[in-house]
């Protein structure tokens, strides 16, 4: 019996060790894996072309809105058709187109309903009339400096030829027209036809430069803006 007991306790002592050395097995943990996401194209920027407007697109833009068309009618049933030009609250054009008039009509840009205008001014010297316009005050133009034209100069015309209204063209100062009574330019490549008259030449930067007067065979005579200056300082 006492073997028996011995043997036991040394079967227990030997188990024992052996099982402290056998552990259950562990639960696999995931193993996490960092992927680095591929690099992100960068983004094209999307560029968006302007139209760019034209040098005389430009200026036609800046102006064309001041520029007018006239009809004045005498009481005997003739008439007149010219050209005109905005400053201030007024129209300027020729003084032959309005002179003796009892009705004036003004026609604005791409408008084929007439505003009635009245004779503010009459110039003794020049070829130059003030008109009220009864309706609507448009756009005025800004004015440049005549002295400065160079020969050779492009500049644009807005006039109403014959009735075509606003008709926009690019020309050249052509030099001075210079005689006995008269100190004016000379503007070429222009429709020289009737209707013309009163009507607004502008340089490059948008500045009226000079009105057109008169001509023939696409050369007009213009009064430069320095002598009609005076006279626009009296409606202030």
């Amino acid at each position: 019996m006492k073997k028996l007991i011995i043997g036991f306790l040394t079967g227990v002592l030997v188990t024992i060790p052996i099982m402290l050395m056998i552990q259950e097995p562990k639960a696999l943990e995931p193993e996490i894996v960092y992927v680095t996401p591929p690099p992100q194209p960068t983004p094209t920027p999307q560029i968006i072309y302007k139209e760019r407007l034209t040098d005389l697109e430009q200026v036609v833009a800046n102006t064309k809105d001041s520029c007018v068309m006239i009809y004045a009618y005498r009481s005997d049933g003739s008439g007149e058709q010219g050209s005109g030009w905005a400053y201030g609250d007024y129209i300027v054009t020729a003084k032959h187109v309005v002179e003796e008039a009892k009705k004036i009509e003004i026609f604005t840009d791409n408008s084929n309903i007439a505003s009635r205008g009245t004779i503010e001014y009459i110039d003794d010297e020049l070829d130059v009339a003030i008109l009220k316009l009864n309706t609507r005050t448009l756009p005025s133009v800004t004015l440049g400096d005549s002295d400065t034209l160079i020969e050779g100069e492009k500049l644009v015309s807005i006039t109403s030829p014959q009735g075509a209204q606003n008709v926009v063209e690019e020309c050249t100062f052509a030099g001075k027209l210079i005689t006995e009574t008269q100190d004016d330019l000379n503007i070429s490549d222009t429709i020289t036809l009737g209707g013309s008259s009163g009507g607004a030449v502008f340089n490059y930067e948008s500045e009226l430069i000079a009105m057109i007067y008169g001509g023939y065979e696409g050369l007009s005579q213009a009064i430069p803006i320095n002598k009609i200056k005076p006279i626009l300082e009296k409606l202030k």
